[in-house]
């Protein structure tokens, strides 16, 4: 009679848990990067148990499922933001990243203050979300993790000098001697701060012929140090100079200027003034006024000079085993021997996923797969009990016949 006890009992303990998994899973289905857990059985056999016939029973063994992604929703919150595809956001106890290593599926952000009192983007544990610091052309994609410092003023002091410039105008063929077209543009000097660049073109007498002067506001111009002759070809494309480009240099107050001048796509043509494009690289120095997020990760500031620019990139941790990933305490994970140590990667078309913004991702909980597996469980705990209380009374009915 023990082995009918035991199997009994071990069949209601595994349904008990079974249960608690649902439950769990229920209370959870709307619970931002929630993985589902489920409640797998196997059996429990021994041949011989205190000298009697094979002994039997079952135990169970809990998966969550994080490898399985959640359900995806739009939000108009801009500090939201959703991984479509695989990979684990990585967050660190630490702004520096010098504290626990943690992972989650739960994009839905804030902000909070780090030790040195600077605002920096939370999960809703208040866990740092790391990210890599861009360089100057705005580009990350390895290096040390940090928290993600979004300081108005921790940006103030980044203005870069201008070392390229181009412009794409056509100059009207039919313009008369002397007269001449201005365009101008702006500039970076070595401070950081914008100057406005002009280029004065002036058509001279000869067929197909224009001069080039250049000024910059508040300084002057040493080189080129004589102006410009630039002629053009019957089919109205620029013939002299022949690389397209002058250098050009000189000084603002005390700050030097020098750029690489790419006219190379100035065209003559029939027709008035066009101006396609006239821009500079550089950039001025601004405070981070606003902040978002794109499909590759980069948290790209606006800044109050009215530029935007990339200033962090946020990495995806990349597992061989999610489903072996430990979880803790806030819906995050951490590593362990069955997961496997994180690869980091980046994420954009072609990775292992990209980015939604104004998204976050919900459970992956399948209210109407619960409810079906509660009712099976329900019935198998019943079942256990049953044969329980049979196997009492089989039990009380033997004791009664030495009476």
């Amino acid at each position: 009679m023990f082995n009918a006890y035991s199997n009994a009992v071990l069949g209601m303990l595994a349904q008990s848990q079974a249960m608690e998994s649902i439950g769990r899973n229920v209370a959870n289905m709307s619970t931002g990067g929630y993985k589902r857990s489920e409640t797998n059985f196997h059996s429990v056999m021994s041949e011989t148990f205190r000298g009697q016939s094979a002994y039997g029973g079952v135990n169970t063994h809990t998966t969550d499922h994080v490898y399985e992604s959640g359900f995806m929703k739009s939000s108009s919150n801009s500090m939201d933001l959703a991984i479509n595809g695989h990979g684990m956001y990585i967050l660190n106890t630490q702004s520096d990243g010098s504290g626990d290593m943690l992972y989650g599926r739960d994009g839905q952000f804030e902000t909070a203050l780090g030790t040195d009192n600077a605002p920096y983007i939370v999960d809703k544990n208040g866990y740092f979300l790391m990210g890599w610091e861009t360089d100057s052309s705005g580009i990350a994609d390895s290096g040390t993790l940090n928290g993600i410092n979004v300081n108005p003023e921790l940006f103030v002091n980044n203005g870069i000098a201008s070392t390229t410039a181009s412009v794409q105008v056509n100059l009207p063929q039919a313009k008369t001697a002397g007269g001449s077209e201005v365009t101008s543009f702006k500039i970076y000097d070595g401070s950081g701060t914008s100057q406005l660049m002009t280029a004065n073109w002036t058509k001279t007498a000869t067929v197909n012929e224009w001069q080039l002067d250049m000024s910059v506001s508040g300084g002057t111009i040493t080189a080129p140090a004589t102006t410009q002759t630039i002629t053009f070809g019957g089919d109205g494309s620029m013939t002299s100079p022949t690389s397209g480009t002058i250098t050009v240099a000189g000084t603002v107050g005390a700050q030097a200027i020098s750029f690489d001048f790419d006219i190379g796509k100035t065209t003559q043509f029939n027709g008035p003034y066009t101006k396609v494009n006239a821009t500079a690289d550089g950039q001025s120095n601004a405070n981070l006024r606003s902040y978002e997020f794109n499909t590759e990760g980069y948290v790209n500031g606006r800044f109050t000079d009215s530029t935007t620019r990339s200033i962090y990139r946020i990495p995806l941790a990349n597992f061989t085993n999610y489903n072996g990933l430990k979880p803790i305490n806030g819906n995050v994970y951490q590593v362990s021997q069955n997961s496997g140590e994180a690869t980091v990667m980046t994420a954009g078309a072609g990775r292992i996923a990209e980015f939604v913004p104004n998204s976050y991702e919900t459970s992956n909980v399948k209210v109407d797969q619960e409810m079906t597996k509660m009712i099976t469980t329900q019935q198998a705990y019943s079942t256990s009990a049953t044969v329980f209380t049979t196997v009492d009374e089989m039990e009380k009915t033997a004791a009664n016949l030495k009476r």
